[in-house]
């Protein structure tokens, strides 16, 4: 680690080309139709984030920004299907969600088990911790939802089934 700054200035900014599309089919007819989107965008680090200074509110939960933090940026890809029958009363529904982020801003924690002399400025003192922010990959997010709706043949009584899942990892970095 690099000393933590006394005073400094630094001008960082971000630019982007964050590109998008969007498809899209219906068949009025079979009442069969599909969509799909893709869609870019990016979270920039905050300033709190980026400053090399330590907030030390909590001596034993400090935190301190990264000055080399980049921006993330997330990809995100939905795609559904639905069918309509009106003449029998059946509806299928279902969608797709993938959520990726590069550079993800997660968090680095240093968890002290003895005292510890952090970049020879703050004691950190057993079970003090001290957490800064960095860019990590490997950040997803998926859902899957299904429905199928359709009458129960004795009443005709509309009866739906539902799926449903989602999977997100957790996204950090510990140090012990």
């Amino acid at each position: 680690m690099k000393p933590f700054s006394r005073l400094s200035v630094f001008k960082r900014s971000f630019n982007n080309i964050l590109p998008s599309a969007n498809l899209n089919y219906r068949n009025r007819e079979t009442g069969f139709s599909w969509r799909m989107r893709y869609r870019t965008d990016t979270d920039e680090p905050s300033v709190a984030e980026l400053q090399n200074v330590v907030n030390n509110q909590n001596p034993l939960n400090l935190r301190v920004g990264n000055p080399s933090l980049g921006q993330s940026f997330n990809h995100n890809i939905f795609f559904n299907i639905s069918k309509v029958n009106l003449e029998k009363s059946r509806t299928l529904f279902t969608f797709i969600n993938y959520s990726s982020t590069s550079d993800y801003i997660g968090n680095n924690t240093f968890l002290a088990t003895q005292d510890t002399l952090i970049n020879g400025e703050i004691l950190l003192r057993p079970g003090g911790q001290i957490t800064t922010p960095v860019n990590l990959d490997g950040n997803f997010r998926t859902s899957l939802f299904l429905t199928y709706g359709a009458p129960i043949k004795k009443n005709q009584n509309p009866i739906q089934h539902q799926l449903s899942g989602q999977l997100q990892p957790d996204s950090g970095y510990h140090q012990w």
